[in-house]
């Protein structure tokens, strides 16, 4: 695409070879769309891209000229053993939005990955119309429910995070994460913004809560439910969209952190 006497390119690398160069473009745009300032965005890439049991993930990133101005990423986080990517960390530089770079990225991510793969996410609002435009497919929506008891996960949470997922993305994510135990068994929870208000992540055996900190005295907790099929127009509570009905089964702690 050419504006003005610039053309926009798109450069799709494979996470298991980059270049510390491409690292920095990406993070520098990252910081710009998500008005991050942290000095350890350098360990959060490392960890959720480069030390990724699962396998490679792919790192987008459109420049204009030699500026990199939109980044996204294609992060390999796999569903019921099927190879899957999540897509993530997609974001277009404010001043140079408009010029299709969502698109651009997104055509030429597609033609990487091919269809014999599932490729899934859960957008922000601000990115959520970009997907329904690009023709992929809203599965439903995810709500809060209030956990009431061992029963109430079973019916809503059809898969526990193990041991090595846990310790590979959450023991040194960004967010606050603690354990709870109800009766004899164990809760991954974190803090919604409200701070009074908790979702569960996951249920966890004994050796994996022990990782965090107990949580005592906690009253409001929520999990995730299922898919809603009912999406609602105007606003929607974590729309899981998809490029195919396959990926209709994603536990709440594959959501990206």
């Amino acid at each position: 695409m050419i504006t003005g006497d610039k053309k926009i390119t798109v450069e799709c690398k494979w996470s298991d070879n980059l270049p510390k160069s491409f690292i920095d473009d990406f993070i520098s745009v990252y910081q710009k769309v998500f008005k991050q300032s942290d000095k350890n965005l350098i360990d959060w890439f490392d960890c959720k891209f480069l030390r990724n049991p699962m396998g490679a993930s792919l790192i987008s990133i459109a420049y204009l000229d030699e500026k990199p101005v939109g980044i996204d990423a294609m992060w390999r986080n796999d569903i019921g053993g099927k190879v899957a990517y999540q897509t993530v960390d997609t974001g277009t530089d404010e001043a140079f939005r408009g010029l299709g770079i969502f698109r651009k990225i997104t055509e030429k991510e597609l033609l990487i990955l091919g269809k014999d793969v599932l490729i899934y996410g859960f957008p922000n609002p601000k990115s959520f119309p970009g997907y329904v435009k690009f023709g992929w497919k809203v599965l439903g929506c995810k709500r809060n429910v209030i956990f009431t008891g061992i029963a109430s996960y079973e019916k809503y949470y059809e898969e526990d995070a193990s041991y090595e997922y846990v310790r590979w993305l959450f023991l040194d994510s960004k967010k606050k994460i603690y354990y709870i135990r109800k009766r004899d068994q164990y809760f991954l929870i974190t803090p919604t913004r409200s701070k009074r208000i908790y979702h569960i992540i996951s249920r966890v055996d004994e050796k994996t809560a022990l990782l965090f900190e107990n949580k005592s005295g906690v009253i409001n907790i929520f999990l995730m439910s299922k898919l809603s099929k009912r999406v609602p127009q105007k606003y929607m509570f974590l729309p899981l969209i998809a490029t195919s009905e396959d990926c209709i089964s994603v536990p709440f702690w594959k959501l990206d952190v």
